[in-house]
């Protein structure tokens, strides 16, 4: 992740129909699954000031995986939502997690920590909100992540 994303992964044992059952229990939308993930499910929250997306990744040799992400020129009602969310998933699937963000690439949260996971939630997203308000001026509404590069001026 750069400077345009925030990003948790979670790990967790739980069969990934579980996982992907609290996304849909929460209205997030399912996703057409890409031809070359297919182990992948994807997810989308979309309302009028914000896009959240999340992906359960299952692959035998590993653990099933969470991502849950959003673009940070979304408006920042995504950051409650997103902390929300963390605290309800990881309440029902206790999961290693890390962060993926410019700021805090690979910051590690040790399973049953979800106390200190959503504090660095709260710690980290002004820092980021801070960073892109001062790079790229005010939030652009609900963006995907897959968009958000022009943004900063990748293509």
């Amino acid at each position: 992740m750069g400077i345009e994303a925030f990003s948790i992964l979670m790990e967790t044992d739980e069969a990934s129909g579980a996982l992907a059952g609290f996304f849909e229990r929460r209205q997030f939308v399912l996703k057409k699954p890409l031809p070359d993930s297919p182990r992948v499910v994807h997810f989308e929250y979309e309302t009028n000031e914000f896009i959240v997306e999340a992906s359960v990744c299952s692959k035998p040799s590993l653990l099933p995986q969470v991502r849950i992400e959003f673009a940070l020129c979304n408006g920042d009602g995504a950051d409650r939502f997103v902390e929300h969310l963390a605290a309800e998933y990881l309440h029902s699937f206790p999961s290693e997690v890390w962060f993926l963000s410019a700021t805090s690439e690979g910051r590690h949260f040790a399973r049953g920590d979800a106390a200190g996971v959503i504090a660095g939630i709260r710690q980290e997203l002004p820092i980021l909100r801070g960073n892109w308000t001062r790079l790229f001026g005010n939030r652009q509404g609900p963006v995907r992540i897959s968009t958000a590069y022009r943004f900063v001026g990748i293509s």
